[in-house]
């Protein structure tokens, strides 16, 4: 969908009020297309590190948490020959991708991991960045729109 075209956001803090940063932070984006799209981080939860994501789209919708295994809490396309290769592709993420994954504190996730990993062999030549630097400068954009509305 591309870069925001607006940011609302909010910060709190509600739980920790003796940190140097907040504890939650929620935004709103809109998209170039009319899309919405939301954000929300925090570590006031009750669940101690519980990440999610998802996506609810008209062509269909994902949701799934970013730890170890990768798990996919539901799938949905009208497409069945595309949910399919999409399932197909999710399953290396619950077999093959755990024996591949170094040891480290388990409440990190994996994601840093795979990140740092990835970013390692590209300066080998040994695969290229999953991430190209414009697309970590778009994340990173975005983030600054976050705090910038959220301190307005």
């Amino acid at each position: 969908m591309g870069q925001p075209t607006d940011v609302v956001a909010h910060q709190a803090n509600l739980k920790f009020y003796d940190i140097e940063t907040e504890d939650t932070i929620a935004g709103i984006f809109k998209f170039n297309n009319g899309a919405l799209g939301t954000i929300l981080s925090t570590n006031a939860s009750s669940k101690f590190w519980d990440s999610k994501i998802e996506i609810v789209a008209t062509k269909g919708n994902i949701s799934f948490t970013t730890g170890f295994p990768l798990k996919v809490t539901s799938l949905y396309m009208p497409d069945s020959v595309q949910q399919q290769k999409i399932e197909r592709d999710l399953s290396y993420y619950g077999s093959e991708a755990a024996k591949e994954v170094p040891p480290s504190q388990d409440y990190y996730g994996i994601s840093h991991k795979y990140q740092i990993k990835n970013f390692l062999n590209a300066t080998r030549n040994i695969e290229k960045l999953a991430v190209p630097p414009h697309e970590a400068q778009n994340t990173l954009k975005a983030v600054l729109d976050i705090y910038r509305s959220s301190r307005e």
